[in-house]
């Protein structure tokens, strides 16, 4: 599915570079330079937050929103099904991850 999302947006003229590191392999005065006007800079969210309530750092079943949606979409982890319960930090970026991890635990 990924796969083909992402097909759909370079069809669109996209073009997408990855490996690259921000202020070692180019700067944003780099892009300026080459007529960019825009840039969109994906470097995503690499571990979940902690709520530092009992049981929600070992407890069984516990997993953090950006560890379940990395396992599931590897295919490392099995979905746990229909019946879960999300908790987010009720900050924007926490909430954001809410529908993706509701839809990766039903699927």
């Amino acid at each position: 599915m990924l796969d083909s999302e992402i097909d759909h947006i370079l069809r669109l003229g996209i073009t997408a570079v990855t490996g690259q590191r921000l202020g070692t392999d180019f700067t944003l005065e780099d892009l300026a330079a080459q007529g960019f006007g825009a840039v969109f800079l994906g470097i995503g969210a690499h571990s979940g937050q902690k709520l530092g309530i009992p049981g929600s750092e070992n407890g069984v079943g516990v997993v953090d929103a950006v560890e379940l949606l990395r396992q599931v979409n590897l295919g490392r982890m099995e979905a746990p099904g229909r019946c879960v319960v999300i908790v987010g930090g009720g900050t924007w970026p926490s909430m954001r991850r809410v529908p993706p991890c509701a839809w990766a635990a039903s699927r």
